[in-house]
């Protein structure tokens, strides 16, 4: 099933999809998502959606927002299977085609779980609070 999402976002590489071209994709991104809610590693990535999704929000534009995610899961799958990392393809495949289901949907105006996106934003922000007093530990030790 993996293999199967993977190479179909894979194949827009060297593409470069505007929103409504995106848009048009609903469908598959729909039948994958369905896929992924029932697998083992749903939950086993959920945190990474919440921080994935909770990032996208940077961006107050949803067809901005659905563009640049579209891109950058089609770059991280990229960059993972480059460096073979195997668990990072799987990883990228499903946290971007949730978020990009929800991106899909916020673009056409579908109602949206807020209680979910307040969830992401709130995780986003406290993964950058503790990644940023991680690195200032690390530069300390460093003067």
């Amino acid at each position: 099933m993996f293999e199967e999402i993977t190479a179909f976002l894979y194949q827009y590489k060297n593409k470069q999809l505007e929103a409504d071209e995106i848009v048009k994709l609903k469908d598959k991104f729909e039948k994958y998502k369905n896929e992924i809610e029932k697998s083992e590693y749903f939950d086993k990535y959920y945190n990474n959606y919440l921080n994935i999704k909770g990032y996208t929000y940077r961006l107050d534009d949803s067809s901005m927002r659905l563009f640049y995610t579209f891109q950058e899961a089609i770059y991280s799958i990229d960059l993972a299977k480059l460096t073979r990392d195997e668990e990072g393809v799987i990883l990228n495949t499903i946290v971007y085609t949730l978020v990009l289901w929800d991106c899909i949907n916020e673009y056409l105006g579908n109602s949206i779980d807020e209680n979910l996106k307040q969830k992401a934003l709130e995780f986003y922000q406290n993964e950058q609070k503790r990644v940023s007093a991680e690195n200032k530990k690390y530069h300390m030790y460093q003067n």
